[in-house]
């Protein structure tokens, strides 16, 4: 079986702001549905007792505005269970999720093959006024122990939360409206299709699952170019890739994929501990595959080394200059190991993996701007923003009780307004990977730091 709707009655803008309650009340309690015998609940049992009931806590604590009740529907595949077992399993539901503290009524409707049942509750506490809310998560933490008991009481499947589709603008109407042309959502899937491909092939591969794909030659610019249509919009036109910039050219997103195999070493990314037990190593560590010991290059961070290890052993007196050659022992040790690690045998492995680090940087750079420019407008933000800060003060109790009704009604007129929950999972998702990119880049610069040293260290 599945709860397949949490969902709340709003307060009406016009008429009676309050017929929302009522209407709901009136439908679940409809004697058509329910047999005129399977309704239970501490309210009463007809529409105008039920509403009567809760209108009068409403009025005691005067909370009469925002979020009228609440709706919650459980509902049985056919054949699974029959009406009286439906009714018992709402009846214990709220006995032990609503404890007493809220009016409810419920029902078991037998109109359909599968039998369901639906749960009215009011939103404000019968015992103390606190009014109800519903936030992310609660379901798991407070709701499917209950329900899960209920299921082993019963014998039967655990239940399976299913959301009910929320009313209010589309995401994808509303991302229309926001980018027209289509440009953004097209360098989004770029960059997903760039980071899950192992080659150009790949990334056709994934575009073509999502976007009619032509390959063309520019007389212009003296190169090759895509063409992209989306398969949603078929009477949309063709979009080139180079008008999407610099990172989007069939030359960049060639690199971008090939950078995507590139490691950073360790060792360029923090320095290594114990930097003396390299040591031992390194006449072995820098033998090449068929036996050659030591380049001419790599010598050259070898003597240095020797030099100082030779002066910190001949040093006798003065602490302080020991200390001194033993800290630039290590850091040409390091230099050393770098070299290994990197496979820098000569001075052009030294320019070319230089080039290389400086590379991948800017291609996470170019990633972590796109992402960037794909942020909401200020507006947006600022309503997400908004409601976030609604949904924690709900959470903590921190809203101060003349202003819940307002508060209510603002989410609602935001949910209403705004594809909220896929734009809070958009920034959340987008947030995330400019942390790892970020984190990319100060490694990348870090290595390019140690590299450019060594490259200073062969001019002298």
């Amino acid at each position: 079986m599945a709860i397949t709707k949490l969902s709340h009655v709003k307060e009406r803008k016009s008429g009676n702001p309050n017929a929302g309650l009522y209407n709901c009340i009136d439908y679940i309690l409809n004697p058509d549905k329910t047999e005129e015998r399977y309704i239970g609940g501490n309210a009463g049992s007809t529409t105008q007792e039920v509403y009567n009931r809760m209108m009068a806590t409403k009025q005691e604590f005067r909370k009469l505005d925002g979020r009228q009740c609440y709706h919650f529907i459980i509902s049985f595949a056919p054949g699974e269970t029959d009406a009286i077992t439906c009714f018992n399993i709402a009846q214990d539901f709220c006995e032990k999720y609503l404890a007493g503290k809220y009016e409810y009524v419920f029902s078991v409707h037998t109109d359909h093959a599968h039998m369901h049942a639906h749960i009215v509750f009011n939103s404000v506490s019968l015992v103390d006024g606190v009014k109800y809310h519903y936030s992310d998560g609660q379901w798991k933490s407070n709701i499917q122990p209950i329900t899960d008991q209920l299921c082993e009481k019963y014998g039967l499947k655990k239940l399976t939360y299913v959301p009910g589709k929320r009313k209010g603008v589309d995401y994808g109407t509303w991302r229309e409206k926001k980018d027209p042309s289509g440009s953004q959502r097209l360098r989004e899937a770029i960059d997903m299709a760039i980071a899950q491909s192992d080659s150009y092939d790949d990334f056709l591969s994934i575009m073509r699952k999502s976007y009619q794909v032509k390959i063309g030659f520019s007389q212009k610019w003296n190169s090759e170019y895509l063409s992209f249509k989306d398969f949603k919009t078929p009477a949309g036109r063709y979009r080139r890739n180079y008008v999407l910039g610099k990172s989007y050219t069939v030359a960049s997103i060639q690199k971008r994929i090939s950078l995507n195999k590139m490691e950073i070493p360790e060792s360029l990314k923090r320095l290594p501990p114990h930097i003396r037990g390299f040591e031992s190593s390194i006449g072995s560590g820098f033998r090449s595959a068929n036996g050659l010991y030591l380049t001419q290059h790599q010598k050259r961070y070898m003597i240095p080394y020797w030099r100082l290890k030779n002066s910190e052993r001949t040093v006798t007196s003065g602490t302080g200059n020991i200390r001194e050659y033993s800290k630039e022992a290590d850091r040409n040790l390091r230099d050393l190991q770098t070299v290994q690690d990197n496979k820098i045998r000569t001075v052009q492995d030294l320019s070319s993996r230089l080039d290389e680090l400086n590379q991948m940087t800017d291609s996470i750079r170019r990633e972590l701007r796109a992402i960037q420019s794909s942020r909401e407008d200020s507006e947006t933000e600022n309503v997400i923003s908004e409601y976030l800060s609604i949904q924690s003060a709900f959470a903590n109790a921190a809203v101060p009780i003349e202003m819940e009704g307002k508060f209510e009604n603002r989410l609602d007129e935001i949910e209403e307004n705004y594809p909220i929950e896929e734009l809070i999972h958009q920034k959340e998702s987008n947030s995330k990977k400019e942390k790892q990119l970020q984190k990319e880049i100060k490694n990348l610069q870090q290595a390019s730091r140690r590299l450019s040293k060594l490259k200073k260290i062969q001019k002298r």
